[in-house]
């Protein structure tokens, strides 16, 4: 089938956003209407995702093939903040669309909800568990489940209850959106006994070309693993036709290496906005510079584990010699610290795992791309 520009551009928004919404996006939504077939074909074909449709918005059921930490929700903190998640969640399903709430209703609802055999129990009293609840509500604000219709709740942050109410109050009215944001199971959740099916999108299950596909599509790089030589070899079996596929549709060209696979773009596409080296600049630069730092040393010292006290002295040298072109935030900023904001970005894009022993890989994905400065002080 032939992808013309509406066609490449309709799916690259579905994959970029969670939900395209008619109030918000009208162009982008008949957009996708104009082609939904097509889009709902690929998609169950290539990666056995289900295209949503609704009056109000079209959503892509984004299903992973395997879990990752860069998959999370970055404003949540702990797996306390993703508990509150799910039981406000199940809260809002008891709510009626567009119907409203109270934040007093939600905190007396809310621990009979959580679970009983959780290490923690909630507690209002405490600043951590409100905090939290702070945090999850305005996540879901934010992903447009909930609308604010009046809020106080930096009382009820600082202050907790007074005589069992909260002493800031919110109200709250329930979007449409809360009953989509959680993706539809193939069947009853209790039914699964292993957590690798949870990938599972259908009776027909999940082959190696649509593992392949999600792990292309959705992970910064793939890498070869004992686990994954089934997906590597497809991969060197059908990667011209895959690389024609991500070029028709996502403007993006599939590399393929010994141990790496990765989908790249030579000019940034508008719709995409994770883009390395380019989604946190300042930071970006360092990583840049870190890259080529640490290559430089040869293949057998670049591919060793490395210490944190290594990597450390290896950023404060860099900055002694580049930190005068640096942003002021990571210019200033302790080596220690600098390296603590460093790693979460590499281990994000692929680029680094911290390994139980408490060394650190730095994995090819680092090697793609390296930089440097001019005399001049230009970035090259």
């Amino acid at each position: 089938m032939a992808v013309d520009d509406e066609l490449a551009m309709a799916a690259q928004l579905l994959l970029r956003d969670r939900f395209v919404l008619r109030e918000e996006d009208p162009e982008g939504f008949f957009l996708v209407r104009r082609h939904e077939r097509a889009l709902r074909e690929f998609f169950r074909e290539k990666l056995g995702w289900t295209l949503l449709m609704n009056m109000r918005f079209y959503k892509l059921e984004k299903v992973p093939a395997a879990g990752a930490a860069y998959l999370g929700i970055e404003v949540l903190q702990g797996p306390e903040d993703y508990a509150l998640l799910a039981c406000t969640l199940a809260f809002l399903e008891e709510q009626d669309v567009d119907g409203q709430f109270l934040l007093s209703r939600l905190l007396e609802v809310l621990p009979g909800l959580y679970p009983a055999d959780a290490p923690l129990a909630i507690s209002w009293e405490s600043y951590a568990w409100r905090r939290a609840l702070i945090r999850v509500m305005k996540y879901l604000e934010a992903e447009r489940l909930i609308r604010v219709v009046d809020d106080e709740s930096e009382g009820f942050l600082s202050a907790g209850l007074s005589g069992g109410a909260p002493a800031g109050e919110a109200l709250y009215e329930v979007t449409v959106l809360s009953r989509y944001f959680l993706r539809l199971f193939a069947r009853n959740l209790r039914s699964y006994h292993d957590v690798m099916l949870l990938g599972e999108t259908g009776e027909e299950g999940l082959d190696v070309r649509r593992r392949v596909y999600r792990q292309l599509l959705l992970a910064p790089v793939f890498y070869r693993t004992a686990a994954t030589e089934e997906e590597f070899s497809y991969l060197r079996h059908q990667h011209r036709e895959i690389d024609a596929k991500c070029q028709q549709w996502f403007g993006l060209s599939l590399e393929l290496y010994d141990d790496a696979a990765m989908l790249v773009c030579e000019e940034p596409p508008s719709l995409f906005a994770e883009l390395y080296p380019s989604a946190r600049r300042g930071l970006h630069d360092i990583m840049l510079q870190f890259a080529a730092a640490w290559r430089a040393r040869g293949d057998a010292a670049a591919h060793r584990d490395a210490t944190r006290t290594e990597l450390v002295a290896l950023l404060t040298r860099l900055r002694e010699a580049h930190g005068e072109n640096w942003t002021k935030e990571y210019r200033e900023m302790a080596p220690e610290a600098l390296f603590s904001a460093l790693l979460p970005e590499l281990v994000n894009w692929g680029m680094a795992e911290e390994r139980e022993d408490g060394l650190y890989r730095l994995l090819p994905a680092l090697w793609r791309l390296a930089g440097g400065y001019e005399e001049k002080g230009e970035a090259s």
